[in-house]
C-alpha cells in the first residue's frame, strides 16, 4: 500500500435511501467483502472508510481526532453501505450526488467535488453576515464592496504621504 494519495477510478453515485456501491477495487483496498463491516468516520469535510481492524493499530490520524461521527457500517452482499442520515446531513448530501474516492494511508476517503466542497465551507463560515450587514438584494452586497474598496485605496493614499 501507498502512502500517497490518489483517486480511483470511479466517482460513486449516492442511491436512494443514502446507499453507496463500493467497488471492488475499494473492497479489496479495505481488505473488507460483502456481509463483513467497514468502519465510518465523518469530520465535517468528508466520509473515512477504514477496515474496523486498523482502527486501533496506530495513532489516531488527523482526520480521526477532527471526526464529528463515526460507527461500524455493515456491507451488503452486493457492495452496498448506507451512509447514515446524520452523515448525509453534516455534508449536506443528495440522492444523485457524486463522491471521489481517494487513497489516504490505509483508508479510503469519499468527498465531493473539491469546488462544490469548498463553496460549502465558504457558504457555512459567512452564514449569518448578510443579515448582519443589512444585506437584503444584490446591490447592497455591491455597494458594501465598493464602499470597502474606496477605504482600501484611502488607506494606501495615506501610507503614501
Amino acid at each position: 500500500m501507498t502512502d500517497s494519495k490518489h483517486s480511483l477510478t470511479e466517482r460513486i453515485k449516492i442511491k436512494m435511501n443514502g446507499k453507496i456501491k463500493l467497488s471492488n477495487e475499494i473492497m479489496s483496498f479495505l481488505r473488507v467483502e460483502g456481509g463483513g463491516d467497514v468502519y465510518l468516520v465523518c469530520d465535517g469535510r468528508c466520509i473515512i472508510l477504514s477496515n474496523p481492524a486498523d482502527r486501533n493499530k496506530s495513532e489516531p490520524s488527523d482526520l480521526e481526532l477532527r471526526k464529528h461521527i463515526s460507527c461500524s457500517v455493515k456491507i451488503a452482499r452486493n457492495g452496498n453501505i448506507t451512509i447514515p442520515s446524520e452523515v448525509s446531513d453534516l455534508l449536506h448530501l443528495f440522492v444523485g450526488d457524486k463522491l471521489t474516492p481517494i487513497r489516504e494511508r490505509d483508508a479510503i476517503l469519499l468527498t465531493e467535488n473539491a469546488p462544490v466542497c469548498a463553496l460549502r465551507i465558504v457558504q457555512q463560515a459567512m452564514k449569518g453576515e448578510a443579515e448582519k450587514r443589512k444585506i437584503k438584494e444584490g446591490s447592497d452586497a455591491i455597494d458594501l464592496v465598493m464602499k470597502l474598496r474606496y477605504k482600501e485605496k484611502e488607506k494606501k493614499d495615506e501610507n503614501i504621504d
